[in-house]
């Protein structure tokens, strides 16, 4: 019977447009038995006409079993139709990821079945998904914040580092660009905002800044912040700022050490010339009074000394 219904099916000298079609399809009974294949189907799978003719879909299903098949069979004699994404075996064994779309012709009693190669694009999808796994931990073991500010509405996102930084649980506050500007120290926020403002305006092309924020506890921490643009609009204007937070509190606080030491060392130069000098004076002041001397009795006994003596 099964032969009767492949043959019923088979390719006419007509011109079939499936043939010419790119992606897979082929006619299936109530069963799974294949009826009719096209040229694409047995290229994406590797078997020839006659081979393929031979099989039902659980020889290519890599994924559903035999119930699950029977199930949706079931679903789309009630539905009309379904449209999933399932993985087909090859011949040399191998699998291939396939868009399948199913639909019932109901006057012929059969499942018309398109499939489509998306293999590429699933390992794409996955490349992309372990690369942002990969970047998401990476931000999360890193102590730097990363920070992505939508401009026009003024929306962030802040990585747990940036909360943590300042003493947070992730979370803790709202991200906002508003939320950032209040926690800079009054000092140091007119400066940061104009440096962020001069790279909207396309004026500048990276943010880098140093201020000051306000942790959790209430102190202040001292804080490298850069970044850029990676979304402008026509005129130019940045619509999407990203970047990231550095904590320089302690570069800082060796700065500051620094330059006291600096200072110190200025003062201590500055005494020490002093001291230089007030000791040379008292020193030159008894050798010029012994001079005084010495020339004062070589003229009133100059005549009385031996030659040697003077």
């Amino acid at each position: 019977k099964n032969h009767r219904r492949r043959q019923a099916w088979a390719p006419s000298v007509r011109f079939d447009p499936l043939e010419a079609a790119i992606d897979g399809h082929w006619l299936v009974d109530s069963s799974g038995k294949i009826l009719k294949v096209n040229g694409s189907a047995c290229a994406m799978l590797g078997y020839s006409r006659e081979e393929m003719l031979d099989l039902s879909v659980s020889d290519i299903e890599a994924l559903d079993t035999p119930d699950d098949i029977a199930a949706r069979t079931d679903r789309i004699l009630k539905t009309g139709g379904e449209r999933f994404v399932s993985r087909h075996r090859r011949k040399d064994g191998t699998e291939i990821d396939l868009e399948v779309s199913i639909s019932l012709l109901q006057s012929e009693g059969v499942f018309s079945v398109f499939v489509r190669d998306i293999t590429e694009r699933k390992q794409v999808e996955q490349a992309l998904r372990d690369s942002e796994t990969r970047f998401r931990m990476a931000i999360e073991a890193s102590s730097e914040g990363l920070w992505d500010w939508d401009v026009l509405t003024g929306c962030a996102h802040f990585s747990p580092g940036y909360f943590r930084m300042l003493g947070y649980e992730p979370g803790e506050f709202t991200p906002s660009a508003q939320s950032w500007v209040d926690l800079i120290h009054p000092d140091d926020r007119q400066c940061a905002l104009d440096v962020a403002q001069e790279c909207i305006e396309n004026r500048i092309q990276h943010i880098d800044v140093k201020f000051r924020m306000r942790t959790k506890s209430g102190s202040w921490k001292w804080i490298l912040g850069r970044g850029q643009a990676y979304q402008r609009g026509a005129d130019g204007r940045a619509l999407c700022l990203i970047g990231t937070n550095v904590d320089i509190n302690e570069l800082k606080r060796v700065e500051e050490e620094l330059k006291q030491t600096n200072r110190m060392v200025i003062a201590s130069n500055t005494e020490l010339e002093q001291f230089a000098y007030v000791a040379s004076h008292d020193l030159r002041e008894p050798l010029r009074m012994i001079s005084s001397y010495l020339s004062l009795l070589e003229r009133r006994y100059g005549d009385r000394l031996d030659v040697p003596i003077r």
